[in-house]
């Protein structure tokens, strides 16, 4: 786990990169702040929860976002952007069907319905497919916001312990080290 954090440290942009860089520049005073940059027991999970609640929510430009919502939340800036890259062009398929099952079955929507059927002469093969899209939209929305509050709940936590994990695993060796030393 030192190695993980080590390696992670070691690949964050720096202060200074923010400070000198000419796109963050006039944001500098909030984005240097130290809360965003360092990795601990609270910035870390907040990160963590941030990226995973945006990610799905906003498929396009999603680290921008999940970076813009870390800075007043005060979570780890790095952490809730790298986060977002979990949800990517091979998981989002699944993820999103499965959000339509869930988004169908809390709506209690049969999923045989029929769709609305258009008599217009001009209507073809659009306007079927579109009226298909606004009968699942409702669905595939709400399916998409339950799942992600509670996926970045469970990053909350499971971030959370794993952080508190490691600092007791540390906490005992060198408890240990120190009985050996004394």
């Amino acid at each position: 786990m030192i190695g993980l954090i080590g390696t992670l440290k070691s690949k964050l942009p720096t202060r200074d990169w923010v400070a000198k860089n000419r796109w963050t520049r006039p944001f500098a005073h909030h984005l240097l702040r130290p809360d965003l940059w360092r990795l601990n027991r609270r910035s870390v999970p907040r990160g963590v929860a941030i990226g995973l609640l945006i990610a799905p929510i906003i498929p396009v430009a999603h680290t921008m976002f999940a970076a813009l919502a870390a800075v007043p939340t005060r979570a780890n800036l790095v952490i809730a952007a790298a986060v977002t890259w979990l949800i990517n062009p091979f998981t989002i398929p699944p993820f999103y069907y499965l959000a339509y099952l869930v988004g169908t079955a809390m709506l209690h929507l049969d999923a045989m319905s029929p769709l609305p059927h258009v008599d217009h002469p001009a209507a073809g093969q659009a306007t079927q497919w579109a009226a298909w899209l606004i009968a699942k939209s409702g669905p595939l929305a709400l399916g998409t916001l339950v799942m992600s509050v509670v996926i970045a709940s469970i990053g909350y936590l499971v971030s959370s312990f794993f952080w508190r994990w490691n600092i007791g695993r540390k906490w005992r060796a060198r408890s240990v080290r120190r009985q050996r030393a004394g």
